[in-house]
């Protein structure tokens, strides 16, 4: 988890030095299947979900994630709070990631 976090924060940081636009990036620990060149499962509707909450220009990651990075060094979170997504049938808490 720690180096999708870092990766996220990479990503962020040379689009910012760039200037010229802004991502938003969505991160959640879940199953992943690959086929036909295509990638689909519970992780990625999570992480898309997730992905539509962040604001420009941030990193929101789900309470699992979260969970997973929280102790390591230089890496700060703000509690977003619970949030109602779409087609998921209970409440997720997301935190959003210092860049």
């Amino acid at each position: 988890m720690t180096r999708a976090v870092d990766c996220a924060r990479e990503i962020h940081r040379a689009i910012r030095d760039d200037g010229r636009f802004q991502v938003r990036i969505g991160i959640h620990l879940g199953e992943v299947v690959q086929a036909e060149g295509d990638v689909f499962g519970d992780g990625v509707n999570l992480a898309s979900r997730i992905h539509g909450e962040a604001a420009p220009g941030t990193i929101a990651v789900s309470d699992v994630v979260y969970d997973n990075v929280r102790n390591k060094e230089a890496i700060v979170a703000t509690d977003l709070g619970e949030r109602d997504l779409k087609h998921i049938d209970k409440l997720i808490r997301l935190y959003a990631i210092d860049v």
